[in-house]
């Protein structure tokens, strides 16, 4: 069965959505995903755009970006390690605005590493912003009787 996007529940949407970078990452080899969470501030901000090239966990070293497939969904969090557990290895990441690791990943849940960003531009957000409080006193400025 086939659902329009209105027809599904947010998870749903978000593991299609997980899907179907997936399936980019994999015939391309490269991704471009727009960062959602605040995790990584103030290194990456919301609203930037993250280019992912594959590769695999052998080849990230501490310290690199790199998306991760998790439990919860993908994850561009900064490689911390490349643990055993049980004979297993397991990547270590963690958000470097989180004080805690994230749950270990397998190594096929490693997807790549980062390899391009591009921050939103603050120089909007001001202008935006100061627009928009210059109306506001333009408003009240108006409304008050002259003398």
């Amino acid at each position: 069965m086939i659902y329009t996007e209105s027809q599904m529940d947010a998870s749903a949407r978000d593991r299609a959505v997980a899907d179907i970078a997936l399936e980019s990452l994999n015939r391309s080899g490269r991704l471009q995903l727009k960062v959602t969470g605040t995790s990584m501030l103030p290194a990456i901000s919301p609203g930037s755009y993250a280019t992912i090239v594959k590769t695999d966990a052998g080849r990230a070293e501490p310290g690199d970006v790199v998306l991760v497939k998790s439990p919860g969904g993908l994850l561009l969090h900064r490689f911390i390690d490349l643990r055993l557990s049980g004979g297993r290895p397991f990547v270590i990441t963690r958000g470097d605005n989180n004080e805690n690791d994230d749950p270990p990943v397998s190594p096929d849940g490693f997807l790549g590493v980062l390899a391009g960003l591009e921050q939103p531009c603050l120089a909007k957000r001001w202008f935006f912003r100061l627009r928009t409080g210059l109306k506001a006193l333009l408003r009240i400025w108006s409304t008050q009787p002259s003398r």
